[in-house]
């Protein structure tokens, strides 16, 4: 989980969030509508607000997210969660960079798929290398290569 974040303005949380700005500043309300209205800014301030937070993160030498607790799974699928994590992370930042991308949906799924997996990805690499990653669900050879040089990092 980053620890970036955004509003969302749905049922009850909106009603609620717009009845606190009518006691505070009742002006912002028509900014929020347009702001939420509109995919196109809403994307660019939350890529905007996101990248401000990752400066600062940097700068303090931060890490920007919480990691996963993973030692409670069996030795041998920690690995699985440890990439799975990576997938994740990666998803996520491209789901807060204002560019538009279908990567990541597919590191959203591939990290689901990894997730899911009940023998390790170094006893499934071992079998057949790169091409038993590619047999995994919603794993192509892009991110099978992603996968494999992790598995060489966590390995090591």
């Amino acid at each position: 989980m980053l620890w970036t974040g955004g509003l969302t303005l749905f049922g009850y949380s909106k009603t609620r969030f717009y009845r606190a700005l009518e006691n505070y500043d009742p002006s912002l309300i028509p900014k929020y509508d347009n702001l939420y209205g509109n995919v196109t800014p809403l994307a660019e301030h939350t890529a905007h607000v996101h990248d401000l937070v990752l400066k600062y993160f940097r700068k303090y030498d931060l890490t920007p997210y919480v990691p996963r607790s993973i030692s409670f799974y069996a030795a041998d699928l920690e690995i699985n969660k440890k990439v799975a994590e990576e997938f994740y992370l990666k998803a996520r930042e491209f789901q807060l960079s204002s560019s538009k991308s279908c990567r990541e949906w597919a590191y959203r799924k591939a990290a689901w798929a990894l997730d899911d997996l009940e023998e390790s990805l170094e006893s499934i690499h071992r079998k057949e290398g790169i091409d038993a990653m590619m047999k995994i669900k919603d794993i192509g050879k892009t991110l099978a290569t992603q996968i494999e040089e992790s598995l060489l990092i966590f390995l090591e």
